[in-house]
């Protein structure tokens, strides 16, 4: 039961774990989820920053670019989905790829209609919404085998 009481005691906890991450301990923020966890409580804005930070910090940047990579392919496979989708008659995947592309213009995911064809086929291989980095780099590696080429663009 969410007593006043329990809030305190949560905000209290919780305001400790802070300051404990700010000084340098790790540890504060799987004692700060696990007790966000327990009493069925969203996180809040600084412990889902500091994971975002604790990440960010562990990877290498050979890592940073191989997860921007293979994000730049997931969006442009998201907007294939969803433009098969949504519609209300699904478009056909020949005037897909350039209508994906066309919306994809002004982002970071920007590519030519045979980009995103490309980069839906990589997905695809991948596992499609299970789509892991691993997967992905699996996936890259088969596709340059097989082309004599680099993968997808």
């Amino acid at each position: 039961m969410d007593t006043p009481k329990r809030r305190l005691r949560f905000g209290q906890f919780m305001s400790e774990q802070q300051g404990q991450w700010r000084t340098g301990d790790p540890l504060a923020l799987s004692r700060a989820v696990l007790a966000c966890s327990y009493d069925h409580r969203r996180l809040p804005r600084w412990l889902r920053d500091a994971i975002l930070t604790l990440v960010d910090r562990s990877m290498t940047e050979a890592e940073r670019r191989a997860y921007r990579e293979l994000e730049k392919h997931r969006t442009r496979w998201r907007m294939v989905r969803e433009l098969r989708r949504r519609s209300p008659k699904p478009l056909a995947w020949e005037k897909c790829w350039p209508e994906a592309a066309k919306r994809l213009e002004h982002g970071a995911s920007f590519g030519s209609a045979d980009a995103v064809k490309k980069s839906y086929s990589l997905i695809q291989q991948a596992g499609g919404e299970r789509c892991t980095l691993e997967s992905y780099r699996l996936a890259v590696r088969k596709n340059a085998k097989h082309k004599g080429g680099n993968g997808p663009g």
